[in-house]
């Protein structure tokens, strides 16, 4: 019963609470979860059910924090998460719940480092969210190559885009996002390639063209521009 009783404070206070703004509230309802949860995790070390669902709300919880202007205190909370969930990953890694809570702790603590001025180590964060064993949504992707260009490392924006484009091989957005930042890159030909992959998933689509025809334009192949462009 004491496990439902967690649940029930997170729920009040990740979802009721914090949807009407009673963010300090919401905070104390998650953290009496968490001490059950933590409580339960130490009596019943082999039920990593506690440990997962206290990595969730530990990783729900830094939101409130993150809102509030204190991203020292989201990132404590991240990475608590991320510790239990590197140990449950280990000791179950076949588990794709597991797996999948992982890169998006990483993602998060990138974040969070950000906001508290630590490039580098919001790099490497992020750069541990792409690399992890398991593949994501295209959204997810789509957001850690806004965070590699923004942080100023793009071939970890290219390296995550392609990856966009494997875990989405017949989303058209996932072959623009490719084409565009190899376009900005100079990369043209390679930019044309995946412009041609969009326009085949989507071939009555206008905007494909013009996107391919800026790209046959900037690298000087005029006739192949005009043809798209018209």
């Amino acid at each position: 019963h004491r496990f439902d009783l967690a649940i029930a404070y997170d729920r009040l206070g990740n979802q009721a609470l914090v949807k009407s703004g009673q963010l300090a509230e919401a905070s104390d309802f998650s953290r009496k979860a968490i001490r059950i949860l933590e409580s339960l995790s130490k009596q019943n070390p082999e039920a990593l059910e506690y440990q997962y669902v206290l990595a969730c709300i530990c990783s729900n919880l830094a939101a409130i924090p993150m809102k509030t202007g204190q991203a020292e205190e989201a990132l404590k909370l991240t990475n608590q998460a991320t510790s239990i969930m590197q140990v449950l990953v280990e000791k179950n890694p076949k588990s794709m719940k597991f797996q999948r809570l992982l890169p998006e702790l990483y993602k998060d603590a990138g974040c969070e480092l950000w906001e508290l001025a630590r490039k580098d180590e919001a790099v490497a964060s992020y750069k541990k969210a792409l690399h992890c064993d398991v593949t994501m949504e295209d959204s997810f992707y789509e957001e850690l190559v806004g965070q590699f260009r923004r942080l100023g490392a793009p071939e970890l924006a290219l390296a995550a885009a392609d990856k966009g484009v494997q875990a989405a091989p017949n989303r058209v957005g996932s072959y623009n996002r490719l084409a565009l930042l190899y376009r900005d890159f100079g990369q043209y030909e390679k930019a044309i390639a995946d412009h041609n992959k969009a326009i085949e998933l989507k071939p009555r689509r206008s905007y494909e063209y013009k996107d391919r025809g800026l790209v046959n334009f900037m690298s000087g192949r005029y006739k192949q521009a005009l043809a798209d462009l018209q």
